[in-house]
This record gives structure tokens, C-alpha cells and sequence, in this order.
């Protein structure tokens, strides 16, 4: 099968990025308004997402941004991937396209936290060559595990 991994780029694909990450609500203090400054933040451009489709129908996402305290890092804010798409390498194209993205942007760092007790999302982003730095209370009292990529920009020079 053959997904396509694209950059989102006018309001129409972002509104079909809103649709779908609206269906997947994650467990996090304040969501659905995170999800609307979202939605705003894409259609302004500071927000960014590429999208993995089959056909018209979109599987997964990444959506990221620059951090806004230390520019020269790029942060993850929301990844998915339609549960009968995992384990297709799906979420690892995405975060391909993501680094190759902050190299040609010039971003030194990928940065991203999930919640600590999310052993599955911790060992995939291990997988794909991110380090645990710490832990931390972010959004409440519970603790996130933020993971740091350096970039290799030697990964994507032909």
C-alpha cells in the first residue's frame, strides 16, 4: 500500500487535519481548547503538519511548531497514527519527514513530552532516535517525559 507524506498547506487540508485529530482526544488538562488554538495556529502558518493519506483519507499526522523559548529547536506538539495503521512504519515516515524539515530549516533539535507512563509512545520515539532528558509536571500533576532528537542533517544530504 502506498501512503503519500505530505505538508499541509492551505485551509481546506487543515480543516481535514482538524476533523481528524478532533476524533482522537487525548488525556491532557484543557484539550479541547488547545485543540482550537490549534486549529488557529495552523491556518496562521506557526503551526505546521505533515499528513500521511491513503487516497483522500488521512492516517496519521504531526503537527510541530518552533519552541518558543529556544527558537533553534523544533518542538512536537500532536502525533497520531489511525490504530489500523500502527506498526506500518507509519508514525517513523512521519517523523522522518518532520527532521528532514527542521534540517532544511535549520532547527539543531527535535524536542517532544508525552506522559510518562505511555511505555509504548516512550519506545517508539526511542526507536526512531530520541533520548529521554527528563521528567516533569507540564500541563498538571502529572509527570511527562520529555525526549530530545539532535539533528543529522548528514541523514539527508545526497
Amino acid at each position: 500500500m502506498l501512503y503519500r507524506v505530505g505538508l499541509i498547506k492551505n485551509s481546506d487540508e487543515i480543516r481535514r487535519l482538524y476533523d481528524f485529530i478532533k476524533r482522537f482526544p487525548l488525556d491532557y488538562p484543557g484539550y479541547e481548547s488547545w485543540l482550537e488554538k490549534c486549529f488557529r495556529e495552523l491556518n496562521e502558518g506557526y503551526k505546521k503538519a505533515f499528513v500521511c493519506g491513503v487516497d483522500s483519507t488521512i492516517i496519521g499526522e504531526i503537527i510541530f511548531q518552533p519552541h518558543k523559548e529556544i527558537p533553534d529547536v523544533l518542538e512536537i506538539k500532536n502525533i497520531r497514527v489511525e490504530p489500523e495503521y500502527q506498526g506500518r512504519k507509519v508514525f517513523s515516515r512521519l517523523l522522518d519527514k518532520t527532521e528532514e524539515y527542521a534540517v532544511r530549516n535549520k532547527f539543531r533539535k527535535i524536542i517532544c513530552d508525552t506522559h510518562s507512563n505511555n511505555d509504548e509512545m516512550i519506545n517508539v520515539l526511542r526507536k526512531n532516535g530520541f533520548v529521554a532528558e527528563r521528567e516533569e509536571c507540564l500541563y498538571d500533576d502529572r509527570l511527562e517525559t520529555i525526549l530530545i532528537k539532535p539533528i543529522n542533517d548528514k541523514k539527508f544530504s545526497k
